[in-house]
């Protein structure tokens, strides 16, 4: 296993050059499981597993690298497996309803008859596209700031997470936190286990996470105005080493086509291509991020803006030099410029 040591100094800022950074929350069920109206969102989770295939065609046709981070759980195909790789070690909240170990008895016996729960299938079509990273958001979603105790379940979580992807032979580099929960004590966790990047928090008080009761409806509200108006203002950002890790910050979730909203998609997509000229013109990055499940209804409708935003990357790229990178793209490099961590970079054995 690759690992990472620690640095003395835990925020030096590197050099990289810039470029469109994109990464989808691959999860289906698993990521809203917790909600008690999640019943009602199956269709989009449903929807999710023809998006995906879509997306990945449309990636295929811009040549645009993306980074699919993972919920473990999705790399089986039977109800057996899946919970013969459990870990042994497991989460405590002090809601038990935010743990998807909670929720087992609802899995079914395959993915055939089950498409909530089950990703296998999935996972290998992302597998074989060209410029796919395939990185991970946990074994089982992990709420990194809910859960009460010492780090040994998230430890335990990110080696099942580790030994689900090995079982097809994928070796994850990259994180993302579920609900974007970061805590310094789990990117430290992270660097031990051999993960060199994460996607940290957006600027602004509006998207720092403390925990999912730190959620509040005036945070809602002004996030969903962000997408539309510069509340926050400009998110062209710059990676960043925490704690033995490249921190590749969010600049925008790209929100699901709306019906209700339909006559404000073009300011949307227009705030969106003015970021991502900007971040070109600075040679800095501008990461775009979503949920597969965010194009499981109105596809498209929603197609039709990511395939507007690729169409604008490609523009950039050829006027600017901005390409499209993964998140490992980053991290490779970033760390060999930093003289603090390049020292720290140990490869071992296979994963």
């Amino acid at each position: 296993m690759t690992r990472v040591g620690i640095a003395t100094k835990p925020d030096a800022t590197p050099r990289s050059r810039g470029g469109f950074v994109l990464s989808l929350d691959f999860e289906l069920n698993w990521g809203v499981v917790s909600n008690a109206s999640n019943a009602a969102y199956w269709p989009n989770i449903i929807g999710a597993r023809s998006a995906i295939p879509k997306l990945l065609d449309l990636f295929r046709e811009y040549d645009l690298r993306c980074t699919w981070v993972t919920t473990g759980l999705l790399y089986f195909d039977r109800r057996d497996d899946m919970l013969a790789a459990l870990p042994r070690t497991q989460p405590r909240y002090e809601d038990a309803s935010l743990s998807s170990y909670a929720h087992l008895d609802g899995v079914g016996a395959d993915e055939d008859t089950d498409p909530l729960h089950f990703g296998l299938s999935l996972i290998r079509k992302i597998k074989a596209c060209p410029g796919q990273e395939i990185g991970t958001h946990t074994f089982s979603h992990y709420f990194c700031r809910d859960a009460v105790g010492d780090p040994k379940p998230f430890e335990a979580d990110l080696e099942a997470a580790r030994q689900a992807a090995a079982r097809i032979g994928v070796h994850c580099t990259s994180i993302v936190f579920p609900r974007n929960q970061v805590t310094e004590e789990a990117l430290e966790v992270c660097a031990r286990h051999g993960l060199t990047a994460f996607r940290g928090n957006a600027r602004g008080w509006i998207y720092r996470s403390n925990g999912s009761a730190d959620n509040g409806p005036w945070k809602r509200l002004f996030r969903l105005l962000d997408s539309y108006l510069p509340i926050v203002g400009d998110q062209s950002v710059t990676p960043s080493v925490e704690h033995g890790m490249v921190n590749i910050p969010a600049s925008c979730f790209l929100r699901p086509y709306s019906k209700r909203r339909a006559a404000l998609e073009g300011l949307r997509l227009s705030r969106i291509k003015r970021e991502m000229r900007r971040a070109a013109e600075r040679d800095a990055l501008y990461h775009l991020w979503f949920h597969p499940h965010n194009f499981g209804a109105d596809q498209d409708e929603n197609m039709a803006v990511m395939r507007d935003i690729a169409a604008e990357a490609v523009r950039l790229d050829r006027e600017f030099g901005w390409p499209s990178k993964t998140m490992a793209d980053i991290a490779q490099e970033v760390l060999p410029q930093n003289a603090e961590f390049a020292g720290s970079i140990r490869v071992g054995g296979g994963s």
